[in-house]
């Protein structure tokens, strides 16, 4: 697998922690919306060929809609993530390191 069982034990308590997050401190407008989001950032990093460039442009839509839980996805997921499957040889098929900053 392109990611270790320690790498994705730390994704999925990071997804986990979002989603609780999202729960707690997103307005009730945005929930399913941050859920349709959590999810499809999910299924970029467990892919058998992970995304990277839809992991790396996930915190947008956070940074817009639910801005007190961007650092969280910036942080928490989508930095370890990109780390990892870059360390492992995941590959992007766009612009995945100018949308890291």
């Amino acid at each position: 697998p392109a990611l270790s069982e320690t790498e994705l034990q730390r994704l999925r308590e990071a997804f986990d922690q979002l989603q609780a997050r999202v729960t707690a401190e997103a307005p009730p407008e945005h929930w399913d919306q941050a859920m349709e989001q959590i999810a499809k950032l999910e299924r970029a990093v467990f892919a058998d060929e992970p995304a990277l460039d839809q992991v790396a442009a996930a915190p947008g839509w956070f940074e817009r809609d639910t801005p007190k839980l961007a650092s969280l996805v910036r942080d928490r997921v989508v930095h370890p993530a990109m780390d990892a499957l870059g360390r492992s040889g995941g590959e992007a098929t766009g612009a995945a390191p100018e949308a890291r900053r």
